[in-house]
């Protein structure tokens, strides 16, 4: 009998068009058909899989309660201000643009309903690039924002964040065509946080592979918020007290966004763009539609958001290597702790679905996509602000997934290991060259040291010796051999 565990994580590229917008820098915004693989590729042609795990992100959310807030304060009298240079003929913003302003109000109160839950996501590939035009100032006047509770959040996951799921399910139907078929004989379980966007993701995702008939078979279990496996961060004194709650953790972010030239002349370029004085569009709103422009692009998928229109293709470049520094140091390979409290999750790797923070972890400790030249600094946009590794856009947008496979391949002498982000292969750095792209099972071994897990030991502390624990994960093998396909 075939296992698998699917588990939620709460949490390559393609071209964009010349004169268009670069859809694919927005972070963890991003949304998930700009930069997965999303052909139907067979992951079994080579040899037969044994066993699967992985892990995937939640599909796209709306804002949090004090960014929502934020927003409810600042956008209608900033898009009344719009809407009024344009008519005395400041700004380039174009009138398609200020259409879709026209009517817009804010209808959500974040002290009354549930934030970060799943919203619309869309198949938008481009957006025109350049300064703001006519047709984008009509745009803006007939805009409204579409963060409605009353609409979205009694369906809690919307008909295009379920799409999106749905469609990420029926894909590995076609990657995974002989392991999955048979789900009479597939032990198949699935985890996920307590959230209801992982909650949601979770159930389409197991009802696109089989229905919701026979995926009532399987069960769907739910961890504590402070899992040790799903989300090891939660409930770690130490890393709350040197990461997330050190200010040196943000040094290179603060730094970039408020010291370097090249985040000031984005905001002066938005600002001529839409027309608008200081006093009317201080340096915090740049970041705010930013954050709107991606958060529209992944809500709705028939139309580009008018807020897009303020930007010009650096500006995007800008603040997507903004959401890099923070990300690179905060959940990845910036900070050695990070990928230190994993351990549990190494282990258990088959076993649940989870969050964006986790998954860079993850990323992080099996060393894939590190940077090799230039430190991620804030002075160093211009050598790495085209050119880097660590892409936070491409590595965790919404839906994000991270599966391991096992094959046995009969002429070899141990399993193979096939790993996919993205749903595209692959190989970590401690792997040897192989043309299929598989890794002998061995080298996860030997290069995840075995050895006990000191995560409890860790993070019951206010600091730590890191001479003292430096060999303390075990194998991603003893995942796969307990045949669980984990999903977060």
């Amino acid at each position: 009998m075939y296992s698998v565990v699917i588990l939620l994580l709460l949490g390559f590229v393609r071209g964009i068009e010349e004169g268009s917008l670069p859809l694919d820098t927005f972070g963890q915004l991003t949304r998930y058909s700009l930069v997965a693989d999303l052909k139907e590729s067979n992951w079994e042609k080579d040899c037969p899989v044994i066993s699967v795990w992985g892990f995937m992100r939640h599909a796209s959310r709306f804002p949090g309660p004090r960014k929502a807030e934020y927003m409810l304060q600042n956008l209608p009298p900033l898009r009344d201000q719009i809407v009024q240079a344009a008519s005395e003929g400041r700004g380039s913003i174009s009138q398609a643009d200020i259409e879709q302003l026209k009517n817009w109000s804010f209808a959500y109160n974040p002290k009354e309903h549930f934030p970060h839950m799943l919203t619309m996501s869309g198949e938008v590939e481009t957006a025109q690039l350049g300064s703001m035009s006519q047709a984008d100032i009509e745009q803006l006047k007939n805009w409204s924002f579409a963060y409605n509770p009353k609409e979205h959040f009694p369906h809690m996951l919307t008909m295009s964040g379920e799409v999106e799921t749905a469609q990420l399910g029926k894909r590995m139907l076609k990657h995974l065509p002989k392991f999955l078929q048979n789900h009479e004989n597939l032990d198949l379980a699935t985890y996920h946080t307590p959230a209801q966007r992982t909650a949601a993701s979770a159930e389409t995702f197991i009802n696109s592979l089989y229905g919701p008939e026979i995926a009532k078979n399987f069960p769907i279990h739910v961890t504590d918020n402070g899992d040790p496996v799903t989300r090891p961060y939660k409930n770690c004194t130490l890393w709350n007290s040197r990461v997330k709650n050190n200010r040196a953790t943000f040094f290179e972010y603060n730094s970039f966004l408020h010291s370097e030239p090249e985040v000031a002349a984005a905001h002066e370029r938005i600002r001529s763009t839409l027309g608008l004085n200081p006093e009317q569009f201080p340096e915090g709103h740049s970041l705010m539609l930013y954050e709107l422009c991606g958060f529209e692009l992944a809500w709705e998928p028939e139309r580009i958001s008018p807020w897009c229109a303020a930007f010009h293709e650096e500006d995007i470049r800008v603040f997507d290597y903004l959401q890099d520094l923070d990300f690179y140091y905060k959940d990845g390979p910036g900070q050695h702790l990070n990928y230190l409290i994993t351990c549990e999750s190494i282990v258990a790797i088959l076993q649940q679905f989870h969050h964006a923070g986790l998954m860079g972890k993850l990323l992080a400790r099996l060393g894939l996509f590190r940077q090799t030249k230039d430190l991620y600094l804030a002075k160093n946009y211009d050598r790495l602000g085209h050119d880097r590794t660590w892409r936070t856009s491409h590595l965790v947008p919404f839906s994000a997934n991270l599966v391991f496979a096992l094959h046995d391949c009969g002429q070899e002498k141990e399993p193979q290991v096939s790993l996919h982000l993205n749903e595209q292969l692959v190989l970590p750095p401690f792997c040897p060259s192989e043309p299929r792209g598989m890794c002998p099972l061995s080298a996860y071994y030997n290069y995840l040291h075995p050895g006990q897990c000191l995560f409890q030991q860790i993070c019951s502390q206010a600091e730590f010796q890191w001479w003292s624990g430096t060999q303390i994960f075990a194998v991603v093998a003893l995942l796969l051999a307990s045949k669980y396909f984990q999903i977060w």
